[in-house]
């Protein structure tokens, strides 16, 4: 092996780091943007929930509010 092989095969070497890396980032990016995504999915149904509880209360209130008088 000369010295010239060597270093191309440490160049190799560090090319296939250097793509598994990039690879491992996407998929670390990606991951975290589904989390979000999730997080953000599993608020606004909770607000929902909580709208559809306030409408449900106002209505509720109105009705006896209507029966008082």
């Amino acid at each position: 092996m000369t010295p010239r092989q060597s270093e191309l095969e440490l160049q190799e070497v560090v090319q296939k780091f250097h793509e598994k890396q990039m690879e491992m980032e996407k998929v670390a990016f990606r991951e975290r943007f589904l989390e979000q995504e999730r997080i953000r999915e599993q608020q606004q149904k909770e607000r929902r929930l909580l709208m559809e509880r306030s409408r449900a209360m106002k209505l509720k209130q109105s009705e006896m509010v209507a029966r008082i008088q």
